[in-house]
Parts: C-alpha cells; structure tokens; sequence
C-alpha cells in the first residue's frame, strides 16, 4: 500500500506541473524557434529572428543560442503532433481564455531596444508567440514533465536505499520543493538533462553491486555525453561521474581501469556526436558553438551588438564572493527559496559515515564544480528566473542525501520542505520568470488573485482561484499521499528544537536578504506581501510537524498494545 501510494504521489505531482500553461519568454522561442527551422531542414532561425533575443548571428544568418538536444529531443513529437493537426487547438485554447478573460501569454506594449522599437512589429511577433503557446505547453509535457517525474523516481529509488521508507518524502521534496517545480512547466532544457545526469549516475549505482557490467558503463556515458548536447555546462558532472565510473576498483588494476574508461567514452563519443555534427553542418566547424557570436543589442537590424558571452570563457570568469553569496543566500538564492536543500549536507555527513565516501565525493564535487562555475558567469541567475537556474544540475543530486536526514531529523527536514514546496508552488502558480530580483511579487499576485493559465482556462474559467485549481488540488494530493505513505516517524524532543530553531532562521534571513524591490505602482502596493508568504510557511510547518508527531505517537501505543498482546497470549 505505501509503495502504490508513493507512486501515485509522485504521479500526482506531476499532474500538478503538466496543468500549467506559462507564458513564452526568450528562452522557450529560442527553443521552440530551433525546433522549427530544424522541421526545414537548416538549423537558422532566420524567420523566427525577432521572437527571441537568445539567438546568435553568424554569416549573415541567425541561429538559436541553446544547445541543440532539447529541440532534437522535441522534433519527432512536434512533427507527429502537426501531422495529426494537434497544433490547431492553440487557437481553440486561447479564445476559450480569452473568453474567461485569462489570456496571460499575449504582451502589451514595445520594451525597450526590442522590435527595432516598432509597436506593428511587436503586435505580429507578440501575436504569433501567443497563437503557439499553447502547442509548446502540450511539446513540454513530454519534454520537461515526464522527465521530472523519472528524475524523482531515481531519486525514491536511491533514497529508499540509502533510508529505507524515506526515498518518496525526498523525490516529493526535490521535486515540489525547488526549481525543478517551476522549470518543469517551462520549455527550458535543464530539468531533462539534469535527468540525464542523475539517471548516468544511477546506472552506475546499480553497477557497482555486481561484478562490472560494461553495458551499464556505456549506457552512463551516453545518457552524460547526450546531457552535454542538451546543455553545455552537463559537461561538469558527466566528467565527475565519469570518474566515479572509473574508481570502482581504485587505480591499480590498469586493465579494468582501461575497459570502464572505455566504455564511458565510447558513451559519451555517441552522445555528444550529435552536437558535433549540428555545429559542423549549421557552423562548419566542430568546435563553434551556439554560444558564439551571441546578440547583445538587437537595435533596428535584429543584430546591432554581437558579443554577449564574449568576455572570458563563454562569459565565464573568476568567481566573485559577491555572486556567491547572492546564489545561496539573497532573495532569490537557493537556500532562501529552498531551505529543505541545507539539510542535504546533514545528509552526506550521514551518508559517509555509513560508508557512502566515492557517492558523497561526487554529490560534493558537482555541489562545489557548479558553485564555482556560476559564481563566475557575468549573469549568474540566468535573467529573470526563480533561482540560479544554473544550479539546476546539483539539485538532484542533493536530493539524494535528503532520505538520510529525513530518517535522523524528521521534523527538521519536514519543517524546511513546507516553506519549500509553499514558495516553490507560488512561484510556479503566479510568475516564475520575473523580470528582476524581487520575488515578493510572487505573493503580492496571489493578492490580487492573478494566476498563470492552466488547462482549464481554455474552457472559459478565469484565471482566479478556480482557473489554479487543477495545480493546487493535485499538488496537495500528493503531499497527502507521501505522508501516507512514508514509514511513521520517530519524531524526538531535540529534533522539534532543531526544526523550531531552523524554521525561524529561515524566517530571519528571508526577511532580511538582500533583493531588488519592485517600484510600487497602483495595483502593486503590498508591502506586506512576503511576509504573509513567510508567516504562512511557519503555520503549514507547525502543522504538518504536529501531525506527524500525533502519528508517530499513535504508531507507537499501537506496537505497544501488540506487543502487550502477544505477551499475554504467550502466557
């Protein structure tokens, strides 16, 4: 029964992400203008241009700047989709919204330096992203959906044996309590390739149970080598599980080492030959990547300035203390916006003292290689995102060592995955892509009762609290069914101290962390808006913990009044 109900939560949570329909930004045109020009034969997004400004110009043509796996990834479905005429219910969707008065996709207004500053211009592209919006949303259930659901999966999976029972409250977490829930509604590629990463190291964590298996080996390698295609900064941790692959039996025995080493690159060689070929056919060399040439300005020409990523390598320089800070503790840092994630290094202590050292070496190698990376990108957080979506890679992998310390300190980890989740999901549920620092909006929207599109907005409900309910309602089921299905909880004394105390820390720093106030405008006045957010994830804590604690009560008078029994029977 509990394992049926974890799988259904799991199910549920992604039923939750699947029902939200998010508006396009650059990222997801680029994306989606890649998979288009690639339904034509040519990888230039040259009709597409003025959609995105994530493009590149080069030779006179204009080219996606992201990584060509997820739109390799996307182009069969999109194509059978067309070929069953599936792409002619955006129209049917969106005057459906707009009969309900919901239609958040469609922009108003000429941003600055964008549209060569045409309003006609505007009003066409803005007009063509809102007409497909909808079919993008439908491609992105299968291309970011269904692999956050696998991601947790492999995290239960591992979890469970690392803390048996305690596998279902990670995933639940890793998935509902950080960027992966947000980025699995957005046609964004880093939840699939952070799959990808996580299901190579999986492999080779089943590997190493059994004398070696070359299969597994080279399965790792093309999952790793295939994450790079997809994403280029995958190419971190498909090195540092590449070295877990290959220290299985330590450095001595040269044939063994050989044969794994081989196996993983011949893996990989396969899985990045796809991104070698598109650079050579698209760009005529091997090694010039998307990135090149990248569009600063787009002016009146769509290509003014060129250069964007130029400086260091890629963009990337030294790391500053600066950025450092802000990616874990500012407003929109990790720790602030998912707290349940500091106890993932609560986990790994745990994890090596049971003997976990080579997995533990490469959580904290890819925790530690992607903090460096990111604190030295000019832009660490991506834009407008909600969170150092840079950072997505490491996540999982955290949340693995959640299961250890859901299994010392319950209440603790429980009280940190309660303002998680509630951030997390208001995040997703209002406006995920903010324009700036200021993630108080987010509970200032639910204010003013404005919430993004979901499905059932194209049957005419508004986007209020009854157009957000196929998010929320699946979303709380889940939460209800991982509860229920998580093993009672020996909750002690120390462990509510410990979660009272980290509860009200996180409280503290989200008050006083650094952010970018958004200038109040008439409509917007709410001053007081995030710490209504703060104050209702220390209710839901308090809550949730004192349920568990009644459980975990109740469980154990049970078990005493069994084993009073069947000492009484006895005599």
């Amino acid at each position: 029964m509990r394992r049926r109900l974890s799988t259904i939560s799991l199910i549920l949570l992604a039923i939750a992400m699947g029902s939200v329909i998010q508006a396009m930004g650059w990222a997801q045109t680029s994306n989606y203008a890649l998979v288009r020009a690639l339904e034509h034969g040519t990888a230039q997004i040259d009709e597409y241009s003025w959609e995105t400004r994530d493009s590149s110009y080069t030779n006179g043509h204009y080219y996606s700047v992201k990584a060509p796996g997820l739109a390799f990834l996307t182009l069969p479905f999109s194509r059978g989709m067309k070929a069953l005429g599936v792409d002619q219910l955006g129209p049917v969707m969106i005057e459906g919204a707009k009969e309900g008065n919901a239609l958040r996709w469609a922009r108003a207004g000429v941003p600055s330096g964008m549209y060569a500053n045409s309003l006609k211009l505007a009003r066409e592209t803005r007009g063509r992203i809102t007409n497909y919006t909808p079919f993008v949303w439908l491609l992105s259930l299968l291309t970011c959906v269904l692999p956050a659901l696998g991601l947790m999966f492999i995290v239960r999976s591992i979890g469970d044996q690392l803390a048996s029972g305690y596998g279902t409250l990670a995933a639940f977490a890793t998935g509902a309590g950080t960027m992966i829930l947000p980025f699995s509604t957005l046609y964004f590629s880093h939840v699939i390739s952070a799959a990808m990463v996580l299901g190579a190291f999986a492999l080779l964590w089943k590997e190493r149970k059994a004398p070696t298996r070359l299969g597994l080996i080279f399965a790792a390698g093309l999952l790793g080598g295939f994450a790079i295609t997809t994403e280029y900064p995958l190419a971190l941790a498909s090195v540092i599980i590449g070295i877990y692959a290959l220290a299985r039996f330590g450095f001595a025995d040269r044939r063994e080492l050989f044969s794994r080493a081989g196996a993983y690159a011949a893996g990989g060689f396969l899985g990045v030959l796809p991104l070698a070929i598109y650079n050579q056919l698209a760009f005529g060399s091997i090694t010039h990547f998307s990135y090149k040439n990248a569009i600063a300005e787009q002016g009146t020409s769509g290509h003014a300035v060129l250069g964007l990523n130029d400086g260091g390598f890629f963009g990337i320089t030294d790391p500053e203390l600066s950025s450092a800070f802000d990616l874990l503790f500012s407003a929109k840092g990790l720790f602030l916006l998912s707290p349940v994630l500091l106890m993932a290094f609560f986990g790994l202590v745990l994890m090596w003292r049971a003997g976990r050292r080579a997995e533990v070496g490469v959580i904290g190698a890819i925790f530690l290689a992607y903090f460096a990376y990111n604190s030295g990108y000019w832009l660490p957080f991506g834009g407008g995102s909600p969170g150092p979506r840079f950072l997505i890679p490491v996540i999982p992998f955290l949340g693995l060592a959640l299961a250890p310390a859901f299994k010392k300190l319950p209440a603790t980890a429980l009280a940190l995955t309660i303002p998680s989740v509630l951030v997390m999901a208001t995040a997703t549920a209002t406006l995920p892509m903010i324009g700036n620092g200021d993630v108080g909006i987010w509970p200032r929207l639910v204010q003013m009762v404005n919430f993004e599109q979901t499905w059932l907005n194209a049957f005419g409900v508004d986007n209020k609290w009854w157009g957000i309910l196929p998010f929320v309602i699946p979303l709380f089921a889940s939460l209800v069914c991982v509860i229920v299905a998580t093993v009672p909880m020996r909750i002690k004394p120390r462990d509510v101290s410990i979660a009272t105390a980290a509860v009200a820390a996180w409280a503290l720093a989200a008050m006083v962390a650094p952010r970018h106030p958004v200038p109040a405008t008439p409509g917007n006045d709410h001053p007081y808006a995030p710490f209504v957010l703060i104050l209702a994830a220390i209710a839901m804590a308090v809550v949730a913990g004192t349920s568990l604690a009644q459980r975990a009560t109740f469980a154990r008078r049970n078990r005493k009044v069994v084993n009073d029994q069947v000492a009484l029977d006895t005599t």
